[in-house]
């Protein structure tokens, strides 16, 4: 009884630092703890894996809803209503991260790149512009690298479209790899383009002229 008084009173110390209420964390034989959190409009499920403490469990809870918070910062939406993450100590035999039953699976000694990778995975760019193109992740770009990306053939086609063209399609979509794609930085695929971070403007400005018309 003694342990559990203990357990109990640091598990309320920690929550409070951390801003969360004490009734929304439940404690199953004294050693797997769970919650659920809300970050903007995605319900996130955490609980324990491999053993983790109280101290671990709110580490890898902290870390992934900042994560999180990030991306959606940064314009991306959640594909689904919740995710059901669990929170390890220690790296698992398959990884820092790993989706075993349906559930995400995180080491708290995953760095934060990998784990937005990985996170973004259940997320997309929703926005669309008004001529048309949108843009979704490849190659497990991060939040900067996607940017970066879009911001490039954004700009490239802004250069086409002042010099009077105009898009020849209703809809275009780009897709955003950090890095060369089977050696290539430019690949048309099943209707949609995939573009590298490092591709040359030139060979961007050729390439998206076909999809563009003289009036």
């Amino acid at each position: 009884m003694k342990r559990v008084l203990t357990t109990t009173l640091f598990l309320l110390n920690l929550l409070i630092a951390q801003g969360v209420s004490a009734q929304s964390l439940t404690e199953n034989n004294g050693t797997e703890y769970a919650l659920t959190d809300s970050v903007k409009s995605l319900k996130i499920h955490y609980s324990t894996h491999n053993g983790a403490n109280v101290k671990a469990f709110l580490r890898g809870r902290e870390l992934v809803n900042s994560v999180i918070q990030g991306i959606i910062d940064d314009g991306f939406t959640p594909v689904q209503p919740s995710l059901d993450i669990g929170i390890s100590p220690v790296k698992m035999p398959e990884g820092l991260s790993v989706l075993k039953d349906g559930r995400l699976l995180i080491s708290i000694t995953i760095d934060e790149d990998s784990l937005e990778r990985v996170l973004l995975g259940y997320f997309s760019f929703e926005a669309v512009t008004e001529d048309g193109v949108m843009f979704f992740l490849h190659n497990q770009s991060n939040t900067d690298e996607f940017h970066l990306g879009k911001d490039l053939v954004l700009s490239v086609i802004a250069k086409i479209k002042d010099s009077g063209f105009v898009l020849d399609v209703s809809r275009l979509e780009i897709g955003i790899s950090p890095v060369t794609m089977s050696g290539e930085h430019i690949i048309e695929k099943d209707g949609k383009l995939l573009v590298s971070t490092e591709v040359n403007l030139d060979n961007l400005e050729r390439t998206l002229l076909k999809y563009f018309s003289w009036p």
